[in-house]
This record gives structure tokens, C-alpha cells and sequence, in this order.
């Protein structure tokens, strides 16, 4: 992020298309130069809901995706509200701590404490609030949704920070703010006492960490306080209303609003509008010409740098760079040249265009860029086998004859033995996942590959619904017995 003068600062946008397009274009009607946002929760991050007996991702974040790219914003960091789904927002950040979840190809969810540089400006994220509209045993609440004690005291050990970003306001004396939290009307006692709880500790945050300036969203009313030292803090309104969106110079830490005038939408954006409202929820997996030209050009300015970016994501996950590009050479090795005749464009001699165009694809290489998306994957979701001993407190001996036992699962990458991190639990330090054993008997009894298991082990399955549809891994972490689990993986019975 090197090189910006000026980021777009956002309330919450609740999924709301129509009104997140317009706040786009006024973004780069008045300051085409911006290429980030900093979004302060209730994106609407949620999880996939059940059509005509399936289960489905809901399409905002492709649509949100398109947009971005349509509008040259190179990213979106999340600082996640008490709206987004915070039971897998937990479990990300658990397996992966203090690292960015990446929940869309230019949308990233940051964890409570995480600091960042842009320009001149340190900024930490710290997400989540108490609800006011819903509490224990409601559809959608999550325990995980408001701060903790620990989580503010960790968060502060590092001192001063320039920018706090939070979904919960602090106790800051903005009027706007505190009127809507004096409301009695519709909100219980219990969710009104849990509303206080977390915004004490974001105030205690705010006192601790000292920042210029705090910019907090969730009670959809924009204000500002100003306090003794220069320091300030601005609510920002919900999408649709004046007051959600602001600029901040990252050089000068000058913010200021964006003017609440509707923007006048772009060809480019309308067709892609068209294309949406055309869809149903049940057509999600297929893309308007408009974002599949939009989709392309920004792959084409994606490879600019590929190979350093490359670089930089295997030190972080602590993968050998020579291993890897080994691992590649023998999987391409392997899987050959691309082939014009792998697929054949045609039924009983009347060509068909899906099938011409997955044709056109395998030529073009899509299977051999598969094996080295699927490599990326598994080293991204593994950790080292001294890595993950350390993570679990054994000797890496006892690790490895774990796994020669098949309690655990390890994979080879490039002459590197690794361990997928879904085997870890949410815990602080983690544990190994409870039942792994009988779950990677049941994978292997199935015939399941590492990556598959994987895919199984995070994707929310209809038959393993308590009080929501659960995945396999958080079915075994709230205590289910793996019976139905193990089922699934015996069979092959998923989705």
C-alpha cells in the first residue's frame, strides 16, 4: 500500500447493492486516486443460506468484488461488525492468528488488534459489537460478536496508534450517537447492559492506545466529537444515508466527508446492475459479460509483479520458495501439456457453447493453472510439522509418529512434510481437532485427498444443523458426536 496519499473510510453497507454502488462512484468522482477502503462492519459477511434444498453462498460479495474492480479499488480491508458471521470469523482467525482472512478476491476481514501501515499512518482494526436487535438463542448472534477484556488488553500492548478503526462506538460524548443508545424502545435490558459492557471497552481501547483519530460505525448515525490534544471521533451513517463515507489523507491524518449527492452510475456499472437484477440466488455460479471483462482485464494487470507477490506469500506461510517451484515442475510434469482435444465441443454433432467454451479453457491451460491454484491452497492452509509441534506444544518426533499412525493428516509439498490447519482447534494455544482420528480413518475409507478433506472439513453441511448449519470442523469443536461426520466422509455424502 505504498504510495497512497488518501483512503475511503465506510459505515456499515448491510449488503446493500444499489446504495454501495452509488457510494463507489462518488468515491471515484472525488478521488479517482484511492485505491483502498476501510469498511466498519455489517458488510453482511454471512453464511451460505438453503435454496430449494441446497446450500448456497450469497451473491453480495461477487457482486461487491465486480464493483471494485470496475472501480479500480485494489482492496477492501473489513473491520467485521456484529453482523457478519462471526462464528467463522473466529474460527479463521483462531487457526490463522493475527492474519487477514481473505473472505473475496479484493475483500479481507481483519482480525481484533491488527495493525497496518498506509503512508504515514499506523491504523489497528478492531471489529465487532454488542447486538442491540438480538442476544443468546436468536438466528445469527454469535457469541464471538462482541470484544473481550483480553482481547482490548492484547490489543494495547503495543502501545499508540494513529487511526482506531471499531464497529462499537466508544463513550465519546457524540450527540447523534448517544441518543440512539439512550433509546429503551425495542431493546431488551440484557442487550442494552451487553451494549454498555462493549462500548466501555472499546472506550478503554481508546484511552489505552491513544489515537488521533477513532472512526467507529454500527448505530447508523453519522457525528463527530472533538476532543482536548487533537484528538477525534467520527461516526459514520449507514449505506444509503449522508455521513457513511469519508476520505482520509494517510500523509496529514486530515479526514473528511464525503458529499452525500447521488452519483450519476457509469455504462460500465449499469450493465453490470442489469446483469445482477437479472439473476436469482439459485444462478449465483454465472458471471454478466460486463464482470467477466472486467474480471479478465484485472487478471491481465494481476500479473504485473506476480512473481514477487509470489515470493511474499511463502514467507509468510514458511514455505521454501525452491520447494515449492519444485512441487510445480513435477505436478505440471505430471499433467502435461494443455491439450485442444480434451474435451470434445459437441453432443451427437450439434456443438454446444458451454461446452466450446470449457474446451477453449482446457486449452487455453485452466487444468494446469488448477494444479498450482491447488498447490497454493495447501501450503497456505498448512503450517510446517515444526511449526504446527510448536503451535501444539509436542516435539516434532511425537507429531510425526502421530501422523505415521494416521491420526494426523501431513502432506508433501515439495519434499516438505506439512500439516492442514483445520486439524487445529479455536483454542488459545490450539489442540488437535477432537475425533481426528476416526474423521481421517472415515477420509481414507472414502478415498478422499488431502485437499478434498479439507474442502469437506470447512464447508457447512444440511446435515449437521443445531441451531445453523454447521461445518464438520465446528461440529466437533462445539462437542457433536462425530458419528454424522464420519458418515459423511465414508460415503462421500457432501456438498
Amino acid at each position: 500500500m505504498a504510495g497512497e496519499q488518501y483512503v475511503a473510510i465506510a459505515g456499515d453497507w448491510e449488503s446493500n447493492y444499489a446504495a454501495v454502488a452509488a457510494i463507489l462512484e462518488v468515491i471515484r468522482q472525488d478521488c479517482a486516486e484511492a485505491r483502498t477502503i476501510l469498511q466498519l462492519g455489517d458488510l453482511r459477511f454471512e453464511a451460505p443460506i438453503r435454496v430449494n434444498g441446497k446450500m448456497r453462498s450469497r451473491p453480495f460479495l461477487r457482486d461487491l468484488d465486480s464493483l471494485l474492480r470496475l472501480h479500480g479499488i485494489d482492496r477492501l480491508l473489513l473491520t467485521p461488525g456484529n453482523h457478519d458471521w462471526w462464528d467463522q470469523l473466529h474460527a479463521e482467525f483462531a487457526r490463522h492468528p493475527g492474519r487477514p482472512y481473505r473472505i473475496a478476491d479484493r475483500v479481507w476481514a481483519l482480525p481484533r488488534g491488527f495493525r497496518f501501515r498506509i503512508g504515514a499512518t499506523e491504523f489497528m482494526s478492531f471489529g465487532g459489537a454488542a447486538s442491540l436487535d438480538k442476544g443468546p438463542g436468536r438466528s445469527g448472534w454469535s457469541r464471538y460478536e462482541a470484544p473481550t477484556q483480553s482481547e482490548v488488553l492484547e490489543a494495547a500492548k503495543r502501545g499508540r496508534v494513529d487511526v482506531l478503526l471499531t464497529h462499537e462506538p466508544p463513550d465519546a460524548g457524540t450527540t447523534a450517537v448517544e441518543a440512539v443508545t439512550r433509546q429503551a424502545n425495542g431493546w431488551s435490558a440484557e442487550r442494552r447492559t451487553a451494549s454498555a459492557s462493549s462500548r466501555g471497552l472499546i472506550t478503554e481501547l481508546v484511552a489505552a492506545v491513544e489515537p488521533h483519530l477513532t472512526v467507529h460505525g454500527h448505530m447508523h448515525v453519522p457525528g463527530e466529537a472533538h476532543k482536548p490534544l487533537r484528538r477525534s471521533i467520527y461516526g459514520l451513517s449507514v449505506a444509503g444515508t449522508p455521513g457513511n463515507v469519508g476520505m482520509l489523507n494517510v500523509m496529514t491524518r486530515r479526514f473528511s466527508w464525503l458529499p452525500a449527492r447521488p452519483a450519476q452510475l457509469s455504462s460500465d456499472h449499469a450493465a453490470i446492475q442489469k446483469g445482477r437484477t437479472s439473476r436469482t440466488e439459485t444462478e449465483t455460479e454465472t458471471e454478466t459479460e460486463t464482470e467477466t471483462i472486467v474480471r479478465r482485464s484485472a487478471g491481465r494487470a494481476a500479473r504485473v509483479g506476480t512473481l514477487n507477490r509470489i515470493g511474499a506469500l511463502l514467507s509468510t506461510y514458511g514455505m521454501d520458495i525452491d520447494a515449492f517451484a519444485n512441487a510445480i515442475e513435477e505436478a505440471l510434469r505430471l499433467e502435461g501439456a494443455p491439450q485442444s482435444t480434451a474435451i470434445v465441443p459437441y453432443v451427437s454433432g450439434v456443438e454446444v457453447p458451454c461446452i466450446s467454451a470449457a474446451a477453449a479453457e482446457v486449452a487455453a491451460g485452466s487444468l494446469q493453472t488448477g494444479v498450482v491454484i491447488n498447490l497454493a491452497d495447501l501450503v497456505g492452509a498448512s503450517d510446517s510439522v515444526s511449526h504446527a509441534a510448536e503451535k501444539l506444544g509436542l516435539s516434532v518426533k511425537t507429531l510425526i509418529q502421530l501422523a505415521d499412525a494416521g491420526q494426523v493428516l501431513t502432506i508433501d509439498v515439495g519434499g516438505e512434510r506439512r500439516m492442514p490447519v483445520w486439524q487445529y482447534t479455536d483454542d488459545s494455544p490450539p489442540r488437535l481437532l477432537p475425533h481426528l482420528g476416526e474423521v481421517l480413518a472415515a477420509a481414507r475409507e472414502g478415498g478422499l485427498a488431502a485437499s478434498s478433506i479439507a474442502g469437506v472439513m470447512a464447508h457447512p453441511q444440511r446435515t449437521l444443523e443445531t441451531s445453523t448449519v454447521l461445518t464438520p470442523r465446528l461440529w466437533l469443536i462445539s462437542g457433536q458426536p462425530p458419528d454424522r461426520v464420519v458418515g459423511i466422509l465414508q460415503r462421500r455424502r457432501f456438498l
